[in-house]
Parts: structure tokens; sequence; C-alpha cells
């Protein structure tokens, strides 16, 4: 998981309407993430759209949007940033969210992200990150490397524990409410995550 609920997990947050995660583009794991949004989605047939071909080819960024009875919500799935960054080689680690282990992006791997791009709300982030945890760039990890599922599982969590994801939630759920945006609903591509945003 990267982006502000990431964001949120590590305890600074701030509201959004996404979910963004960085995918490994299997069969399998795209397969995963369908059936998961067909159990939550079951009569969105807009589903069916999103393809491990676009994910390994022409496109970086798939977007699903829904939409639910709080507003509207949509989760990008982002096979790599910039060319360079890749499920693989991103710098990250466990969290656990109410009994359910999560991998996020550190936020030194955040910070990285969002200092160079487009958007108002990127750079905000990228103030905020190294003053809440002390971020200095020549800390960055960007390959971390683990020799079995179960040593990438057990990652070291280098920060301490936060009480701010419910907040988070609780936040988020109100500014949707508020919210006059209005997105394309279905499966959107992006051939990089500046077109997406």
């Amino acid at each position: 998981m990267i982006g502000a609920m990431a964001m949120g997990i590590h305890g600074l947050v701030r509201a959004t309407e996404d979910v963004a995660m960085l995918v490994r583009a299997e069969k399998g794991n795209i397969e995963r993430i369908r059936r998961e949004l067909r159990t939550t989605y079951p009569e969105d047939e807009s589903v069916e759209e999103i393809r491990h071909d676009d994910l390994v080819g022409d496109y970086d960024v798939v977007r699903y949007c829904c939409a639910r009875r709080s507003g509207e919500y949509y989760f990008d799935f982002i096979s790599r940033l910039r060319e360079v960054v890749t499920f693989e080689s991103v710098e990250s680690e466990v969290k656990d969210v109410e009994g359910v282990r999560v991998r996020v992006a550190t936020p030194l791997a955040l910070y990285h992200f969002k200092k160079d791009t487009v958007r108002p709300i990127d750079w905000q982030d990228a103030t905020a990150l190294p003053n809440q945890f002390q971020l200095k760039d020549d800390n960055w990890m960007a390959v971390q490397r683990f020799r079995s599922m179960s040593e990438w599982n057990d990652a070291a969590d280098p920060l301490p524990k936060s009480d701010g994801f419910e907040r988070f939630i609780r936040h988020n759920a109100f500014l949707r409410q508020l919210s006059k945006f209005s997105y394309p609903r279905g499966v959107n591509r992006y051939r990089n995550l500046e077109e997406a945003q």
C-alpha cells in the first residue's frame, strides 16, 4: 500500500478518496484482486475489465472506481512508478491494522514517491513526512532483499506503532459525505501515475 492510506497507517492522517496499491503484475495476483473485488462489489461487471496484460503492457496504473453508500471510492493498482519502483523494489514494512497484516511503503519510501510529483497535496505530504519521522535522504533504501516469504513477512517494523488509523478512517468517511467530486465509474487505464493524478 502506498499513498495517503499508507501515510494514515503510519499515523500521518489526511483525507483521501482512494486506495493506492503497488502490485506485482502476475496473472494469479491480478485474478486474486478481481476475486476480492467481485466479493465486495458483486453486481459490478466492470471488475472483469481489470486485466493482467494492461499492467505489464502500456499502462502503469489501472483505476477501479466504485460507488458505495457513503460516496464514491476508487482503487489504483500500480505496477511501477517512473519505470523504477516496483513491488519488488519498494522499501516496505508490515503493519497490523485491526488484526490484518498490511504491507505498506515506509515513510521514507512515501517521501521519495511524493517529493517530485506534480500535485500540491503531494508536496504537502513530502514536507510533512520528514518532519513527522525525522527522515534523511541518505537513509533511502530502494531495494530490500529477503531469502524467503517468511523473512519478508517478518520484516522488522522500525517505527513505533500508531493509533492514528481509526481516526484517519473516521475523518475520510466524514469528508466523503461532503465531497462534490465525481469520478468515472468502472475501470480506467493510465500510462503513468502523473496521468492518473
